[in-house]
């Protein structure tokens, strides 16, 4: 995928100070702690009142629909009283609570007194015509979004007593009520209606807007409106209910719910905390994924209190879970954009120049070859396109050609000598389909798609010669490549094995030589090297490894760790600076830090635009975006230096292991640089929580636990794969264990 003249180029990078800005990937907000969790129980709801949080959902039969939790201490919540499910068919859609009673809706309205949080007890239920999708407690009145019925305004004065006062249906699909002095704001799949409810006997229908909105929320005196992809975020000025105005928009992957606390929108994407910068509600900005998950369908699935987001977590986690805030939020680190185009399909940057095979104009099947000047990240600069035959599949260039694998399986060489103007002057059928494509000095070196490995004499451009072929006899599946030195270091992937990296001795090109093969679940898909390391994405794009290859005969995997992102085949990686950057074709960018290859960490992820390309130059990083543009972004910050000019060590957090794979016990060690509250967890390959081994403050150092292969009702686990998780607020840190029998 990439060719570095040197494996010194990596640490010569990281030890050089960047003149380029940088910025901070860490997220604002992270995991701590979950409670809750129960198998019966599908917390939907939270609301928070004091320093109680509420929570209901759906349970089974004799299960709590409803409980309350001191959350005085966030990290070490206190269970308090709740209501069971009594008659099996008790469920709640949302939860509000005001003065001494908690209002659940559902296909119920019910009414439980909270005044003795230890002792909640259910004074009513009245039967609503359609199930709940939303309610908004103002003052006296309960307003209910009926999911098949539109709104209905409920007279709870006495709440053992509700009164049904009125009702009104503005249109289908009412998902969400939100209601400011005499106006509801009532949200629809289709549309956001204004409803005037100052006699909630006779409501009336005011104006209307036509954007999905699955929630709205009101706030600095604006209407947020958040909607399932690709509606995402919208900022409405509601100065005058009767004329709405769009002010502000950030298309997104989803925000099926939303929640505004000061500056920043939480969003429910599909189940993930989002993250958006309001500050500028002309601008809306999503920027960050967090790792807290929430419940995908439902309201009021998020609270803010003191620093701590709480969020009912559905049916991917279980239980509610809780995250701390931090005091920043990077705006995606954006230093200039691109555009003009349909679609992306190659990108590569050597030196100051930026390849980009693109397609999309008009008519839409043109397609082209497009050249960019990156010497200044904050000033991407077009240059000359061409057009090619067919869609490029992969590209590469050296400065003085470029040379692009066709869709049309032809390899076609172009002069850019004069950047403005390059000129097609070659052209070589292959007859296979491009995987991968690297120029290194006189040879190209391709991968197609059928597990081969091919080299080309470039020397002449106009008259390109294969001069050697490997295969790999294996059938299976290419993914990409670097070249470093003698070596070309392929990801690829088996039918019959598992396979994984595939090192080639390639200082003959007429004659290259495969000196090892190491094995990765399902094979490698995308690669990066540096420093002697190979980095290398598995497991559908799930995982990635640590390879150290500076013995390419003896490659040794030396750390993995999980993607943030799960299940994503079209994504790319790169390193630069002792960081690894990972984009995907649905989500954003994330970095890791692989400063220290044997102990690769997660940093945080930013969320300027879909991207399926990605490439590091000139201390930037460069995406290239699926749907048409080139963007560049700041980088990772690199270690503050003292007054010395000597590099000073970010406060980290390490988790180890051993022996590993074990029997009957593991030890799991946890340095930590501060002091800090923890809770270690244990977890089985599915997620599920099965033992919890310490819950407390740790000081700083370093600290031994055992986990002696039991679960918390002191049942032997079975043989297989498990995983040590701990949680403070410094972040989250995960081991994988496996235990042999």
């Amino acid at each position: 995928m990439r060719f570095v003249t040197s494996l010194l180029v990596f640490l010569l990078v990281a030890g050089t100070a960047r003149a380029q800005t940088c910025i901070d990937y860490s997220p604002p907000t992270h995991f701590v702690n979950r409670v809750l969790e129960d198998p019966d129980v599908l917390y939907r709801s939270v609301d928070l009142a004091g320093s109680y949080l509420y929570a209901t959902g759906n349970a089974a039969l004799s299960k709590p629909y409803f409980s309350i939790l001191d959350v005085s201490d966030p990290l070490e919540p206190v269970p308090l009283g709740h209501v069971n499910n009594v008659d099996g068919s008790t469920s709640g859609t949302c939860v509000r609570v005001s003065g001494d009673y908690a209002y659940v809706a559902g296909s119920k309205l019910r009414v439980i007194d909270v005044s003795d949080g230890s002792n909640p007890s259910e004074v009513v239920a009245l039967l609503l015509p359609y199930p709940a999708a939303d309610m908004f407690i103002a003052g006296t009145l309960a307003f209910i979004a009926l999911s098949d019925s539109g709104l209905m305004a409920v007279d709870v004065s006495y709440p053992a007593s509700p009164v049904v006062l009125g009702s009104i249906d503005p249109g289908p699909r009412v998902e969400s009520v939100v209601v400011d002095s005499r106006y509801a704001f009532v949200g629809t799949y289709w549309d956001v209606f204004v409803v005037d409810v100052l006699d909630p006997e006779n409501m009336t229908v005011v104006s209307s807007l036509a954007v999905r909105a699955d929630e709205v929320e009101l706030a600095h005196g604006y209407l947020y409106t958040g909607g399932a992809n690709p509606s995402g975020v919208r900022v409405v000025d509601i100065t005058d209910p009767m004329n709405l105005i769009v002010v502000g928009t950030a298309f997104g992957r989803g925000a099926e719910q939303i929640l505004v606390h000061g500056s920043y929108l939480f969003a429910n994407n599909n189940g993930v905390v989002d993250l958006y910068d309001v500050s500028d509600p002309a601008s809306p900005v999503r920027t960050l994924q967090t790792d807290i998950r929430v419940a995908r369908t439902s309201t009021q699935t998020m609270a803010i209190r003191n620093g701590y987001i709480y969020t009912a977590s559905g049916p991917d986690a279980g239980g509610v879970e809780i995250g701390v805030l931090g005091t920043k939020v990077a705006a995606g680190g954006i230093l200039d954009g691109k555009a003009g185009w349909h679609a992306t399909a190659a990108l590569r940057i050597r030196g100051d120049l930026a390849y980009v095979g693109t397609r999309g104009d008009d008519p839409p099947t043109y397609t082209k070859l497009r050249l960019f000047d990156v010497s200044s990240p904050a000033s991407i600069a077009p240059r000359g396109t061409i057009d090619c035959p067919s869609e490029a599949a992969e590209l590469d260039g050296d400065g003085a050609y470029a040379y692009v694998g066709l869709s049309n399986r032809d390899l076609i060489a172009v002069d850019i000598s004069d950047v403005y103007n390059p000129v097609l002057v070659g052209t070589l059928p292959v007859g296979y389909e491009f995987e991968d494509l690297v120029v290194g000095g006189s040879h190209l070196f391709t991968l197609d798609r059928e597990a081969g490995f091919h080299v080309y004499d470039v020397a002449t451009p106009t008259a390109m010669s294969e001069v050697s072929f490997t295969s790999f006899t294996e059938s299976g599946r290419m993914g990409s490549m670097v070249i470093e030195g003698d070596c070309a270091y392929v990801a690829w992937s088996s039918d019959l094995s598992q396979s994984g990296l595939e090192i080639v001795d390639v200082s003959t090109p007429s004659a290259p030589v495969r000196l090892s093969t190491t094995d990765l679940p399902y094979g490698g898909e995308r690669i990066a090297a540096a420093g002697g390391y190979a980095f290398i994405t598995y497991l559908l794009g799930r995982r990635l490894a640590a390879i150290d290859v500076s013995n390419p005969m003896l490659p040794a995997v030396v750390d993995e760790v999980g993607l943030p992102f799960g299940y994503y085949m079209r994504h790319d990686i790169a390193v630069d600076g002792g960081f690894l950057y990972f984009c995907s074709s649905s989500m954003g960018i994330s970095v890791l830090d692989v400063r220290d290859p044997a102990h690769l960490g997660a940093i945080g992820s930013v969320y300027p635009s879909s991207s399926g390309y990605i490439e590091t130059a000139n201390n930037a990083v460069f995406s290239s975006i699926v749907s048409g543009g080139l963007v560049s972004h700041e980088s990772q910050c690199l270690p503050a230096t003292g007054a010395d000019g000597a590099p000073v060590a970010l406060p980290r957090a390490d988790l180890r292991t051993y022996p590993n794979p074990f029997n009957p016990t593991v030890t799991i060690v946890f340095e930590n640089a501060t002091e800090s509250r923890v809770r270690l967890d244990i977890h089985d390959a599915s997620g599920r929580r099965i033992r919890t081994l310490y819950r407390g403050v740790v000081p700083a150092g370093t600290r031994e636990f055992t986990w002696d292969g039991l679960d918390d009702q002191g049942s032997g686990a079975a043989s297989g794969v498990y995983f040590a998780r701990i949680s403070s607020t410094s972040g989250v840190l995960t081991a994988k264990l496996t235990l042999l029998k």
